[in-house]
């Protein structure tokens, strides 16, 4: 699958395309596929990562999956289907996909 993420550092930004190894048949969320670029291809990805959430229930993961605003943690992936990940509207950007409201 081909992510393509917008990534920021400080008044710089560009996008940048990932190959994530998926398999049709797996129930993945975009904070899995974040979890292992971070891991295995990219470790300087920036993204809100909270292990005591996880659940949909703080927010901070929020982004725009595909040009809709979504939570990380939650929103499943097509992996069939390609994904463009970008800040969350209306933040303030700290780094690649880390907002501040």
């Amino acid at each position: 699958m081909l992510v393509e993420i917008l990534r920021t550092r400080g008044e710089d930004s560009c996008s940048e395309c990932f190959e994530v190894p998926s398999d049709p048949a797996d129930e993945l969320t975009v904070m899995d596929v974040l979890d292992y670029i971070s891991e295995h291809l990219d470790p300087t990805l920036g993204y809100f990562r909270h292990s005591a959430c996880n659940h949909g229930i703080c927010g901070r993961c929020l982004l725009t999956v595909n040009g809709k605003a979504a939570l990380a943690c939650t929103a499943r992936v097509d992996p069939s289907a390609g994904l463009k990940l970008e800040p969350a509207p209306g933040r303030e950007v700290v780094r690649d996909l880390v907002t501040w409201s």
